[in-house]
């Protein structure tokens, strides 16, 4: 029966637009494909319809045309059954950053736990153990802190914890808590001497495939604007069996790949285009909107505003086309310094029609020194006539 490994979050970074994913897919104990396996891939989820250029076979080969997270699911069959054993299925995610967003992991720079028998014993190991059965011996709580630092002067978009379980063998359901104070030591910290917690967080069931992941985007956002450090404490709701004790990965751990990450989406601190536009008071109001152009130059408010450039005085700079190899591409001049509030979208009419614009994909994208250049699809370029544009949208 066929069975397919997890797969991580994919992620692509501007100008960069397309995305390839193998799984692992096993049919029993090989991995050599039988003449009765299906694969079928489907989008689940996203800001726009991606273009999937593999949907019939194991691999995915996906081009996007708007940044954002995207979700597909492979469905592998066998014997044309679509249910039970002779089914798998696999989500993956996909997500497609604007241009000066990252994504960043960062590792606890302190972790501990704390056992309510032993109050005065500090455990800084390898391990961080878990437990909740009312007991005033045994009882386990986690303790973690992360720096918040490589942040600053950026908007955190996503904060997920990933931690990895060691032993998840019993029922339970976990929570996490924001701790207000920061100044605890992991090499100090005891069940006495353990800081309070503040809100709860979220309260989440402990996974069965041994990862576990956490949602702090709210807190960590907080924090990082404000001293820059974010103290998060685990502890158990409820557990079925009693004699379990719940041991996850710490940052001291022997293997680096189960050591705990806090995986955050940061934003630029660009400002948004009505910020933006108010600053520049020469420019009636009446002119101000994105798609007025105060300086006649051809290039919108909008425009100005994703390419940097002042809607007060004229440049005229405009795309220009270039030969590549047997094609065209397309050169925005300036597009290198794109804001992250917009992204380029190539479009195509066949008679300048301002209704018959189509958004065109795939596409392929680069930079070149402070230039933005598109390549034209060439089964577009096959026709007897036509016109693209490069269109600057505010990203959703």
């Amino acid at each position: 029966m066929p069975t397919i490994a997890a797969e991580a979050e994919r992620v692509v970074y501007f100008p960069g637009n397309a995305v390839a994913v193998s799984p692992t897919v096993r049919f029993g104990d090989e991995i050599e494909v039988p003449p009765d396996a299906g694969f079928v891939w489907a989008q689940t989820a996203g800001p726009a319809q991606a273009e999937i250029g593999a949907a019939n076979g194991k691999d995915l080969a996906a081009t996007f045309r708007l940044p954002g997270r995207y979700e597909f699911e492979l469905k592998v069959n066998r014997y044309g059954g679509m249910e039970g054993d002779f089914i798998a299925t696999v989500p993956v995610v996909v997500r497609v950053l604007p241009a000066g967003w990252q994504q960043m992991e960062l590792l606890p720079v302190a972790d501990a736990y704390v056992q309510n028998g032993n109050a005065t014993t500090n455990y800084n190991t390898g391990q961080l153990w878990m437990k909740g059965v009312n007991s005033a011996t045994v009882d386990r709580e986690i303790f973690m802190r992360f720096d918040l630092s490589a942040v600053a002067g950026g908007t955190v978009e996503s904060a997920v914890l990933r931690m990895h379980a060691q032993e998840p063998d019993a029922a339970a359901t976990g929570r996490t808590h924001w701790v207000p104070n920061d100044s605890w030591s992991e090499t100090t910290l005891t069940w006495a001497s353990k800081p309070a917690v503040s809100d709860l967080l979220q309260t989440w069931p402990l996974a069965a495939d041994y990862v576990q992941d956490i949602d702090v985007t709210a807190w960590a956002g907080m924090e990082a604007v404000g001293d820059g450090l974010l103290s998060l404490r685990h502890s158990v709701v409820s557990q079925s069996i009693s004699a379990t004790v719940f041991k996850y990965a710490s940052k001291e751990n022997s293997n680096a790949a189960l050591r705990p990450r806090l995986r955050l989406v940061v934003r630029p601190s660009d400002p948004s285009f009505t910020e933006w536009i108010s600053g520049f008071s020469q420019i009636p109001l009446a002119q101000r909107g994105p798609t007025a152009d105060p300086d006649g130059d051809g290039r919108s408010n909008f425009e100005e505003y994703a390419l940097r450039s002042l809607p007060q005085l004229a440049d005229g700079v405009g795309v220009r086309v270039e030969r590549s190899g047997a094609g065209h591409r397309l050169v925005l001049p300036g597009g290198a310094a794109m804001r992250s509030g917009a992204y380029p979208q190539l479009e195509h009419s066949p008679n300048l029609n301002p209704s018959s614009w189509q958004s065109v994909h795939p596409v392929s994208m680069e930079l070149s020194a402070a230039d933005l250049r598109i390549a034209l699809p060439s089964h577009l370029m096959s026709l007897a006539k036509g016109f693209f544009r490069v269109r600057l949208v505010e990203v959703p």
